[in-house]
């Protein structure tokens, strides 16, 4: 049995290297975020789950489903979606930026694979989702496999500023606004795998995230 009790980190995250940049919008981007054993176990439990729902919205192509109503999420993994992870995730995220987020955070598991890409878009929606944090794994991910995620400072491919590789256990937080303009270049093989964390201002209700409702139709970001 891969899976078994055992004492986890009370933060399974690292973000003791945090650098916040501002252009072309504000973002920061860290490696080695996820504790290594988390990292792993997710990335298994992901490839072996049943919890995969496609999604095509037109300028994107993915599978997703909410970590927080996945009924067979290990007991390892429940710390990815503890009401106190959620908690720290929050104000961690609320100091880097500078602002007060809401009690509400949905959590979703994304799944790209050879063929999908995200095009550009700013995941901006009036009183919605003011944040995003992405968490991903794959340790064996190289750059020819594609899957970037591009950041832009207007709405045109040519005006990419910045390509970021999904690594293993890597992060990137950023600010959802009108300029958030980002996108996911195509994969050109292999499965890409994410972890999005999505945080609403504070007037926005504490809710769950729903496996077919607004909150995933948000969360295209990668």
């Amino acid at each position: 049995m891969r899976y078994k009790n055992r004492t986890i980190s009370a933060d399974p995250f690292d973000f003791a290297r945090i650098e916040l940049l501002h252009l072309p919008f504000r973002f920061f981007g860290c490696d080695d975020v996820l504790d290594a054993d988390i990292a792993a176990e997710l990335l298994h439990w992901f490839r072996e789950c049943s919890c995969w729902k496609p999604h095509d919205g037109g300028f994107y192509h993915l599978h997703n489903f909410s970590l927080l109503k996945a009924q067979s999420l290990p007991e390892s993994l429940h710390c990815l979606r503890s009401p106190s992870t959620l908690e720290q995730l929050k104000q961690r995220m609320s100091n880097v930026f500078g602002c007060t987020l809401g009690a509400r955070v949905d959590v979703v598991g994304q799944r790209m694979e050879a063929g999908h890409q995200v095009g550009i878009h700013t995941d901006y929606r009036a009183g919605m989702e003011t944040h995003r944090l992405l968490l991903y794994v794959g340790d064996d991910w190289q750059l020819d496999n594609g899957g970037l995620l591009l950041f832009f400072d207007r709405p045109v491919e040519e005006a990419v500023q910045l390509g970021i590789p999904p690594n293993h256990r890597s992060a990137v937080g950023f600010e959802i606004s009108k300029r958030s303009h980002h996108a996911v270049s195509p994969i050109l093989s292999g499965t890409r795998y994410a972890l999005c964390y999505s945080f609403y201002p504070v007037e926005v209700g504490c809710s769950a995230s729903s496996d077919s409702g607004e909150s995933d139709l948000g969360l295209t970001s990668h």
